[in-house]
């Protein structure tokens, strides 16, 4: 439906049948689909108010969208709005909800309704006198009898000819689930109102519920609960200021992880260490390929080549370690045994035995195995290279 000329047209697409000039035509209106417009749109004056409250009176509209799965609102700002802020915002239309305030409309005078304080109108915008006035929770002919009381800046009243909810209670549930940037100086909203919100609402508390019975858990299990709520996080459309609090305890459980990790990955490093310099450091071999069980962490693996090679610096090392299918080598060469070996050629040969790839310098170098199931192979190859050279 739009204006035009002074004409109010309805627009739409011929699905059967012809049309033509002083044809008659039945209009109707989709109720079940405006039940559920209504509540987003009077939401969205109540969006307009709380924005107003956190934000501040320069806040202006800069666009709006109401149909029958959201309210869409776009205003001005310096910037994103914060956690905090997306909270009060959501906090202030959930109040009014509850606080199931009725919806006043009246045709008023233009210049007596542009005297109400408080009032708010889409700049730019060509309104008609008389206009239409919608209010929450404050009577108009209250407003008309003292318009300049600014009590009337506790509530939400606009210029309106949309169709709207008789009280908020009957918007039954709200979540704000997006904020985002369009254009420079303009932010957007995304929010639900009804059965939509109250999805919402429940999948973010199951989300909740998740994060807090995750900071029970440790190692493996923690590890892959978080990369599958990570994903779920992502995913899912709920409230986004809390979508952005979980985001922040994900973070917090990552960083705990990540902390088991080194601990435990430094616990296996030392232990390595120690098992092997104590095998190495009365033999009388020219060379050593060993097996340890590290992982693939290139910088674990590293580790313990450094604090082996401590113990016994003159001689040629291999380690081999794998997880997860993968195998990972690294060959580490004295400046004393470069004319007969180096850690490259080394370790190339090695891995040509299953398929791996890696590459270094003379005296250090490392690779990849795909296959850990064939790290015998590369031990074997490892072994008869070096005896081969040394």
């Amino acid at each position: 439906v739009k204006a035009f000329a002074g004409y109010i047209l309805h627009i739409g697409t011929l699905k059967s049948g012809t049309v033509k000039v002083a044809s008659e035509a039945k209009a109707s209106v989709d109720y079940e689909r405006r039940s559920k417009i209504a509540p987003n749109h009077s939401l969205t004056h109540v969006l307009n108010y709380a924005l107003r409250q956190v934000i501040g009176e320069d806040v202006e509209q800069k666009g709006s969208l109401v149909d029958d799965q959201k309210l869409r609102f776009d205003f001005s700002a310096k910037g994103p709005l914060k956690e905090k802020q997306l909270k009060e915002v959501e906090d202030i239309c959930r109040k009014q909800i509850k606080d199931a305030l009725p919806v006043y409309s009246q045709v008023v005078p233009l210049e007596e309704a542009k005297s109400i304080y408080g009032l708010r109108a889409v700049f730019g915008e060509q309104y008609p006198d008389p206009v239409r006035v919608l209010s929450v929770g404050s009577s108009i002919e209250e407003m008309l009898k003292d318009p300049s009381s600014d009590k009337w800046g506790l509530s939400s009243v606009e210029f309106c000819g949309g169709t709207h909810l008789e009280n908020t209670k009957e918007a039954e549930a709200f979540a704000l689930v997006q904020e985002e940037g369009v254009a420079k100086g303009i932010r957007r909203i995304t929010a639900l109102t009804k059965d939509l919100a109250k999805t919402a609402i429940a999948q973010g508390e199951a989300i909740e519920s998740r994060i807090e019975e995750a900071k029970a858990l440790s190692g493996e299990k923690l590890e892959s609960t978080l990369t599958s709520l990570r994903q779920e996080m992502d995913s899912a459309t709920f409230s986004a200021a809390l979508k952005s609090q979980l985001r922040g305890e994900h973070e917090k459980l990552v960083k705990k992880m990540m902390a088991e990790k080194k601990a435990k990955a430094a616990g296996k490093a030392n232990e390595a260490i120690a098992r092997i310099s104590k095998e190495l450091e009365s033999s009388d071999a020219k060379f050593a390929v060993l097996e340890v069980e590290v992982g693939t962490d290139g910088k674990l693996i590293k580790s313990v080549m450094q604090g082996v090679s401590k113990q016994v610096p003159e001689m040629p090392i291999m380690l081999l370690s794998q997880e997860d299918g993968k195998g990972l080598a690294l060959a580490q060469v004295p400046k004393g045994s470069l004319e007969k070996i180096k850690a490259n050629e080394w370790l190339l040969e090695a891995l040509k035995a299953a398929g791996g790839k890696g590459g270094g310098k003379p005296d250090s170098a490392q690779g990849q195995v795909p296959d850990a199931s064939k790290m015998p192979e590369v031990l074997k190859a490892a072994e008869g290279f070096a005896e081969g050279k040394l």
